[in-house]
């Protein structure tokens, strides 16, 4: 990316006020930093949706899903964590 365009992307991030995700099953949320989404001091409602089968993963080793990652975004006020269309476990 150029420098013009990485700053676009970064005023817009700036900017969100809601985000909707769609996740496999098995990943964290925790690379959401590292796509660009650490600075987003107006993100209010983030909108999560996890599908996939878990049968077909390994069992994880640990309680973790990222969901602590989202304590970087200080304006955040809903959390909408949708795991309806997950099978198995």
């Amino acid at each position: 990316y150029s420098d013009s365009s990485s700053h676009i992307r970064s005023i817009t991030w700036k900017n969100l006020q809601f985000l909707s995700l769609w996740i496999p099953v098995g990943e964290l949320l925790s690379p959401l930093a590292a796509m660009g989404l650490k600075v987003c001091p107006l993100l209010e409602e983030i909108s999560i949706q996890v599908e996939g089968d878990c049968r077909l993963c390994p069992k994880p080793r640990e309680r973790a899903c990222g969901l602590s990652s989202l304590a970087c975004y200080p304006s955040l006020s809903k959390l909408e964590l949708n795991c309806g269309e997950v099978i198995g476990f």
